[in-house]
């Protein structure tokens, strides 16, 4: 099954250092996570469907391909007019086109994409090194991951399949990610 194949390729891709810290919460900075030396090439299609403060409701479609060097996201509007790029190498994260607004929002972008595929060790590891608590819960084929900051609702994430629902409480955001090949 693709998906499958998909997802534990994206598995294996993201452990070793990471150097890219943002504000998980207002007080809280993590770590992005890091990546496996050994990966697999991985390329998905995503639809993207969801509500942002900053930019109200967006339907995109995303590209996104991960190798032992980095992860790399091209985000496109229905169009086919390319949104923005994110590269991250496991050490810094670059956005295209670069503006403060969207440097300031690539760490986020890349942190949800590791939050879905990440093993469940390190993302608790580097939570709890921060001082932030994780839970995931599987109940049938659906994974539910979340993060708390005491007993604070900070992000959620559920796994149906080839779907993703990400909520980020703190930050007012939610989007749902369907991997369509």
């Amino acid at each position: 099954m693709k998906i499958a194949a998909v997802l534990l390729t994206v598995l294996v891709f993201l452990t070793s250092c990471s150097t890219v810290r943002f504000n998980i919460t207002d007080e809280k900075r993590i770590n992005l996570f890091p990546l496996v030396s050994e990966a697999n090439k991985t390329e998905t299609f995503l639809l993207v469907t969801g509500s942002f403060p900053s930019i109200g409701e967006l339907t995109a479609q995303a590209w996104l391909e991960t190798d032992n060097s980095g992860l790399s996201l091209t985000v496109m509007l229905p169009t086919g007019q390319t949104l923005m790029q994110i590269y991250y190498n496991g050490k810094k994260t670059t956005v295209s086109p670069s503006s403060a607004k969207t440097v300031m929002f690539a760490p986020y972008v890349v942190a949800d994409v590791q939050l879905c595929f990440t093993p469940s060790a390190v993302i608790e590891e580097n939570l709890a090194a921060n001082g932030l608590r994780y839970e995931e819960t599987q109940e049938n084929e659906d994974i539910t991951r979340c993060i708390y900051d005491g007993d604070k609702l900070v992000i959620c994430v559920k796994i149906h399949q080839n779907v993703f629902q990400v909520k980020n409480i703190l930050r007012g955001y939610e989007y749902t990610a369907e991997i369509l090949y």
